[in-house]
């Protein structure tokens, strides 16, 4: 019984980690399609303005978004969600054409701990 539970004290972080990349994997692509759509939206309209009902229509995956948010004008955009463990997500399009990609849970999931060199977390 001893070598059972020092066992399930090793496995279960590991796969509690794995579970959390997997949900977190999902909201990076959800994001990703939304960026797609989104600029997809801006070369009919002229702008990332945009709402999530908007960019389904363009990209129906986005239906199964959790809670996908989009702010936008016609130079920049922020688009965020939240992954199923509650870290969250977003990426944000500058002006200048810059881009930064950053979440809420630094160190957990595939939300790195330390920013590349450009100051994204994923």
């Amino acid at each position: 019984m001893l070598i059972l539970s020092i066992m399930a004290v090793i496995a279960l972080p590991a796969w509690l980690d794995q579970r959390a990349k997997g949900e977190d994997a999902e909201a990076k692509l959800t994001i990703r399609a939304a960026a797609l759509a989104l600029h997809s939206h801006s070369l009919e309209t002229g702008t990332y303005d945009a709402t999530p009902a908007q960019l389904v229509a363009i990209e129906p995956s986005l239906v199964d978004a959790v809670a996908l948010q989009i702010t936008g004008d016609e130079e920049s955009y922020r688009i965020e969600e939240e992954s199923a463990d509650a870290t969250r997500f977003w990426m944000i399009r500058n002006a200048d054409g810059t881009t930064l990609r950053d979440c809420s849970n630094h160190g957990y999931g595939l939300c790195r701990a330390e920013p590349d060199d450009v100051g994204s977390h994923w």
